[in-house]
């Protein structure tokens, strides 16, 4: 007796669409003492395939599976079904207009059930499209596909042009303007001739239309006698660099004679140098339009010009240093800027500290940089002037006194003053004192030379103490 044996287990069914290539259809079998056969039937039938796990069909439909024991031959009660489906392709077309005018669109429509994409990227229904062929891809609920096309003609509008038309009209005259394209025409004022006289100021359209229905439009306006029929305009005063030139341009206008100072008659003048600039334009109506401009030379500021203006590299040993900008040396340079490195943005700075300090100096031909060094004193610096004025008028120089920079913190200070016969005129034994004044014994001392010596103690920077002595003469002079 045969034993009782299961049907296959199915590996699924399959699924395609027309034209694609049949899948074999299988089952397990990871036994080799059983073979598996297939049939056209759940019972009985005929026999398409035996001893294979898989079958590639011919035709869609439903297939039938036994297990056979290789040995006994006996198998199993009952077959498994496999079924081949398939589908048909969706329908897909493309409605639309198949010609249109340049400049014009067509909207295609994709019609069928399913998922749309163009050949443009676009996945809507409908699309707006120029001349061209376009491709539609619809996809169905089966994964199906089909693809279409359609081609839209684009048809060549006519170029509508109006002829003869002039831009001015003066009083009592008439214009008569042409149309030109190929087609019918059709003006605003209703007439449909080729040419049409006009006697008024206003805008003129045309439009053309050819057999095919295209179409085109255009218009010229025609000015009135009118001053005000030109605007010239040569722009605003202003500077001419060297190796500069610019292009003076009155504007380009119909029926018109252009003449400029210099006897050029065309619209526009090359200047290259500075001046007053003037040009007269006369229209058929002998309006006459004028304007002037004027340039004014400015050379391109140069890094050196602007060190001499600046000055050299100095040192701030009597405690401040004024930074100046000599203009003079910066002649013909037009309206200057200044910017320092602190952001001051004046011709002059006042200094307390060493270090480097930056200007820029711009005008409206280029900029220029340039630098100072400044440099604290290493050590106590003194000055002693050479001459002075006790009784000069002007609130200046009326006394004398060395001047001691800022980084002097001195011991033991003596300060004096002797005659050329050795005798001793003044004398002070504080640095911060106001000075000698020109007087001795309550009396004004003679004009002449005098002799003075100062000494001081002053630590060096090893804190070291040092004794220093200076001495030289001085000039008293009177008015």
């Amino acid at each position: 007796d045969c034993p009782s044996l299961d049907a296959p287990t199915s590996m699924g069914d399959a699924a395609i669409c027309v034209g694609d290539a049949i899948p074999a259809l299988q089952v397990e079998n990871n036994d080799e003492s059983f073979a598996i056969d297939w049939y056209d039937a759940p019972i009985g039938g005929t026999r398409l395939a035996e001893a294979s796990a898989s079958y590639i069909p011919t035709a869609a439909g439903t297939y039938y599976v036994s297990l056979r024991e290789v040995v006994s031959g006996c198998v199993s009660s009952l077959r498994t079904a496999i079924t081949l489906t398939i589908n048909d392709l969706p329908n897909i077309s493309i409605t639309g207009d198949d010609s249109i005018c340049a400049n014009e669109t067509s909207t295609l429509n994709a019609i069928g059930t399913g998922n749309f994409i163009w050949n443009t990227g676009d996945t809507d229904s409908s699309i707006q499209v120029n001349g061209g062929t376009y491709e539609v891809t619809i996809t169905d609920a089966n994964n199906c596909q089909q693809n279409t096309d359609f081609t839209v003609d684009e048809i060549a509008s006519p170029i509508a042009t109006i002829l003869d038309a002039p831009a001015l009209l003066c009083e009592d005259e008439t214009a008569t303007i042409r149309a030109s394209g190929t087609g019918n025409y059709l003006w605003s004022t209703g007439e449909n001739s080729e040419t049409i006289t006009v006697s008024a100021a206003g805008d003129y359209g045309l439009t053309v239309t050819n057999t095919e229905g295209c179409s085109d439009e255009t218009s010229v306006n025609i000015t009135l006698n009118s001053v005000d029929a030109i605007q010239v305009n040569l722009g605003e005063d202003g500077v001419l660099c060297e190796d500069e030139s610019i292009i003076l341009d009155a504007g380009t206008f119909e029926e018109v004679s252009y003449l400029w100072q210099d006897g050029s008659d065309t619209s526009t003048l090359e200047v290259n140098n500075s001046g007053l600039y003037a040009v007269t334009i006369t229209d058929k109506c002998d309006n006459i339009y004028e304007d002037t401009v004027l340039f004014e030379s400015v050379s391109t500021i140069t890094e050196s010009a602007a060190q001499v203006a600046v000055g050299q590299d100095t040192s701030l040993c009597l405690g401040e240093v004024i930074l100046d900008v000599n203009r003079i040396q910066l002649d013909n340079l037009g309206d200057l800027n200044y910017t320092w490195t602190g952001g001051e943005i004046s011709e002059q700075v006042r200094v307390n500290e060493g270090g480097t300090y930056g200007l820029r100096i711009s005008n409206e031909c280029g900029t220029a940089f340039v630098s100072v060094e400044i440099e604290d004193c290493p050590e106590c610096y003194v000055y002693v002037p050479n001459i002075f004025s006790p009784s000069s008028s002007i609130d200046v120089n009326q006394t004398f006194r060395p001047f001691l920079g800022k980084d002097c913190d001195v011991n033991n200070y003596s300060f004096r003053v002797f005659d050329r016969w050795g005798e001793l005129i003044f004398e002070a034994q504080d640095p911060n004192d106001t000075g000698w004044n020109g007087r001795f014994k309550n009396m004004d001392a003679a004009q002449g030379v005098y002799i003075w010596v100062m000494t001081y103690e002053l630590a060096n920077r090893y804190g070291e103490i040092q004794t220093h002595q200076h001495s030289g003469d001085v000039y008293v002079g009177r008015r």
